[in-house]
Order: C-alpha cells, then sequence, then structure tokens
C-alpha cells in the first residue's frame, strides 16, 4: 500500500487565500429575490460583447478541430504596431492573472520580496507565494494615495519586484506620472510592473 504521508503540498500554499469572485448576476437575484440587477464591479461590459467580436468569434469556430497559433503572431503584429513597439516585446496572455504568474515563475526565487501597495489585486501575492517569495505591503496614505516615498523605504537587497496597479483594484486611486517617474529613478534595477488593466478595460 502507498505511504500518503509522503505526498504532500507544498507549505507555501498555507499563506495562499483564494481569490473571492464577485457574485454573478444570477445569483444576487435569487439571494436576495430581484428580477433585474445592475453589476457595477468585475469590469463588465452591460451592453454585451460587440458584434464585430461575435462574428470573429463564430468564424474561430469553424476551426476548432486545429490548435490555434500559440504564438498569437496576427495579435502581437497588430499591437505591436499599434502601440509602436517590435513584436517581440509583446506578450498576450489571457488576462492579467496569466501574466501575473509567468512573471512570478519568471523572476520569483523562494526568499525574494516583491513590494505591492495595500489593499491592492490579490493575484499579486498569489504568484509570490507560489514561488516562496515572500510580500513586502506597503499601506496607502490619507485617501488612498500610493504612498511612493514608503515603498522605496520598503525595498531591500531581497527585493525583485514592485507592483503598481493604477487604477488601483480594488480603491480605484491612481498613482500621478511624476510619482512614477520617482519611483523608477529611486529603485534602480528592481523590475517594476505597471498593471494598467482596469484602466485599459474601460475604453
Amino acid at each position: 500500500m502507498a505511504n500518503l504521508e509522503n505526498i504532500k503540498a507544498r507549505k507555501t500554499l498555507d499563506q495562499i487565500q483564494p481569490y473571492s469572485p464577485g457574485k454573478p448576476i444570477w445569483e444576487v437575484q435569487e439571494e436576495l429575490g430581484l428580477e433585474r440587477v445592475i453589476k457595477l464591479a468585475s469590469n463588465e461590459n452591460p451592453l454585451g460583447p460587440s458584434k464585430k467580436a461575435v462574428a470573429a468569434i463564430e468564424q474561430g469556430v469553424l476551426g476548432l478541430n486545429r490548435y490555434p497559433d500559440a504564438d498569437a503572431s496576427d495579435l502581437k503584429t497588430a499591437i505591436a504596431k499599434e502601440h509602436g513597439v517590435e513584436k517581440n516585446q509583446v506578450i498576450p496572455t489571457n488576462g492579467a492573472d496569466e501574466l501575473i504568474t509567468l512573471i512570478s515563475e519568471a523572476f520569483l526565487e523562494q526568499g525574494d520580496e516583491i513590494v505591492v501597495p495595500d489593499p491592492s489585486f490579490s493575484e499579486y501575492d498569489f504568484g509570490a507565494h507560489i514561488m516562496g517569495a515572500k510580500v513586502v505591503k506597503v499601506p496607502f496614505a490619507q485617501g488612498f494615495a500610493f504612498d511612493v516615498d514608503a515603498m522605496i523605504a520598503a525595498v531591500t537587497d531581497k527585493t525583485k519586484i514592485i507592483y503598481i496597479c493604477s487604477p488601483n483594484n480594488p480603491t480605484g486611486t491612481y498613482m500621478k506620472k511624476q510619482d512614477v517617474q520617482k519611483l523608477l529613478d529611486a529603485v534602480g534595477d528592481i523590475l517594476v510592473v505597471f498593471d494598467g488593466a482596469r484602466l485599459h478595460r474601460r475604453h
């Protein structure tokens, strides 16, 4: 019989808090007995998808029997052209969550540190904990303003990544351009990840 005591999950999983998504509309309707619910969370479009998006999805269904282009070549080319960068500078992912995971896997070793404003997007913590890194949380200043000086002071020789979520999730506050530059000038060769996912979704 197998010795199940040898099959143990990594200890770092004890530190990870499961993500708690917002309730879907149907669940709120059932819970509160409502017929109509307007949902303002989760960055969802209440107007539905565009007709162009629906048409593209319908066309794509015809090729489901084949593996898709793993490099997302056409998408990378279009994004690079739109933003004036090289194609090899673009990394398409399934949402910000996947990119944060990839960044964590690529740059974090056990014992490294990340610096994050607090409260902020929980996926930064998740990615760090998965790799055995430490999360250094820097509280916001009054009015949920980014405390750039405190973030700079939190940097140590173990700091590998600083995350800036702007507009921040869940406070909605943003970091001013001069504060971004001040942070970049102060931290040297530390990777600063500027997450504007919530900003772009509103366009």
